[in-house]
């Protein structure tokens, strides 16, 4: 994050610090978050009840975000099959990032936090391959990537009739019914199979370890190598890594590149 005078840039969202200060006046304890919220697709038509978590960022990564979960119905006989209007109620504060996930079925994804005066506004809507950011399903081990571990874990699940495709937050995993179907079937591999090495879009990345899993290993490396490009240089990594994903998590020097000094970087965070 940089601030440069009354401007604050921080994971792509621009706000004017002292306009932000402003609206954060006269607010209470409280404010209204209104929230649309797509699920990949296919889903069932619904009504369908899942767990959503939600993580919210003010302009400073050091400090702890504002964390809600809440029961919400997707679908059903006035939505679109996997869509979502919410209305919450949030803790007061100065918000710029959101992340939203389900932590039984999806990635994490991240939306900018806007302020209309009287309440805040994010949108999880659209693929992300064009510029989107619905959640991504077909993460069951509730990590930051989809991998070859929610293969085993679906694998292991296949067959399993569920009774229902409502989950609550307090379900245990692994819960392998994705569309809501109430079962763990083939239409749920889907999910897996299309979206396999996808990451989550992450409002403070967790930085040389892009999966998440709390340290910085040859998973992490390999990830490095793709997304190097030399100084000055673009990253052009594999698909489904993004550019930015690569500068968000290994760009160690802040310089819009991933070189040899973010390696020097990273070698000194590599535990192996």
């Amino acid at each position: 994050m940089s601030c440069f005078g009354a401007l604050t840039i921080a994971w792509g969202c621009c706000v004017v610090a002292d306009t932000v200060e402003a609206q954060a006046a006269d607010r209470g304890s409280t404010q209204v978050l209104y929230l649309e919220i797509q699920l990949s697709p296919v889903m069932v038509p619904g009504p369908l009840e899942r767990c959503i978590c939600f993580d919210l960022y003010t302009a400073d990564c050091d400090s702890d975000p504002t964390h809600l979960c809440e029961v919400l119905t997707f679908g059903g006989p006035l939505d679109f099959p996997g869509h979502a209007l919410v209305e919450l109620e949030i803790e007061a504060g100065v918000y710029v990032c959101i992340e939203a996930w389900d932590p039984l079925h999806t990635l994490r994804s991240k939306a900018s936090m806007d302020w209309d005066g009287a309440a805040w506004t994010a949108v999880f809507k659209g693929d992300p391959s064009v510029g989107g950011n619905w959640l991504l399903s077909g993460n069951l081990d509730g990590n930051n990537v989809i991998d070859t571990v929610d293969y085993e874990l679906f694998v292991a699940e296949f067959g399993a009739d569920y009774g229902t495709g409502d989950t609550t937050c307090e379900t245990e995993p692994p819960h392998a019914d994705i569309n809501g179907d109430g079962r763990a079937d083939d239409t749920d591999f889907p999910f897996i199979a299309i979206n396999l090495g996808v990451m989550s879009s992450r409002c403070c990345p967790d930085q040389a370890d892009p999966d998440g899993d709390g340290d910085v290993d040859l998973n992490d490396l390999e990830l490095f190598i793709d997304c190097f490009a030399g100084p000055g240089n673009p990253p052009d990594p594999t698909p489904p890594t993004s550019p930015d994903l690569c500068l968000d998590v290994f760009d160690l020097d802040a310089d819009d590149d991933v070189d040899l000094y973010d390696f020097a970087k990273f070698a000194g965070l590599f535990t192996g």
